[in-house]
């Protein structure tokens, strides 16, 4: 279990946490609050930070980006700690539990919903074909 717990980077879920809470903050104080919403915002939200960082140490791995000389955070696939099949596999079940937050999110929200989550894809996508990025 600790090899999965450094390759999600918990110190980096605040990122998806902080815009999150500030806007239901600001929404409470309207007197709009639906914590159903809330609640599913924060899984998608988390799913895709999560799979991110999956995505960026799978890439790095196959590029030869991260090797053992490598100072720095843990790469547990250099250490051989995950196999390549099972991040594959967390890769697909993390960004399956965003499609389906994601789905009921547009169905709610509309397009800007269906906008977000498209472009963090394709920008996670696209980041991963920059060399040494």
């Amino acid at each position: 279990m600790k090899p999965w717990i450094v390759a999600i980077r918990p110190k980096t879920l605040m990122a998806s946490f902080a815009p999150i809470l500030l806007g239901s903050t600001l929404a409470l104080d309207q007197g709009f609050y639906n914590f159903f919403l809330l609640s599913l915002i924060l899984i998608t939200a988390i799913s895709i930070q999560i799979g991110t960082n999956l995505v960026n140490d799978y890439f790095d791995f196959l590029k030869g980006v991260d090797n053992k000389e490598m100072r720095g955070r843990t790469k547990v696939l250099v250490q051989g700690s995950v196999s390549i099949q099972g991040m594959r596999k967390a890769i697909l079940a993390v960004f399956s539990v965003a499609i389906l937050g994601s789905s009921y999110l547009i169905y709610k929200g509309g397009w800007p919903f269906a906008l977000i989550g498209s472009a963090s894809i394709f920008l996670q996508l696209l980041i991963q074909q920059v060399p040494n990025l």
